[in-house]
């Protein structure tokens, strides 16, 4: 059987996942979420565990997770146009 290097949906994520959070959630500083309809757990779970993180989602589209209050700051665009304009905005500068 040859199987893409993927999680199928109802397959659980692999263990390193659940590690990765747990020793991952003390020290992260912010919440970004790109590209995703958050429908699918337990990914979805995250934003609302890291509600004390100041987070920013960014999506093609609005989800009902946005009207939750889950996220601070909710950017409707294309990712990757998003991304191209924070960068000329300066946001490069930032990150390095």
């Amino acid at each position: 059987v040859i199987k893409p290097d993927i999680v199928m949906f109802h397959e659980p994520l692999p263990d390193a996942f659940h590690r990765a959070v747990a020793r991952d959630v003390d020290h992260a500083d912010m919440l970004l979420v790109m590209g995703t309809s958050l429908s699918v757990a337990p990914v979805s779970y995250l934003p609302d565990t890291l509600r004390h993180l100041p987070s920013v989602f960014i999506n093609a589209e609005w989800t009902p997770t946005v009207q939750d209050g889950v996220f601070d700051i909710f950017v409707e665009g294309d990712c990757d146009a998003v991304i191209a304009s924070l960068e000329r905005e300066g946001l490069q500068e930032v990150l390095q």
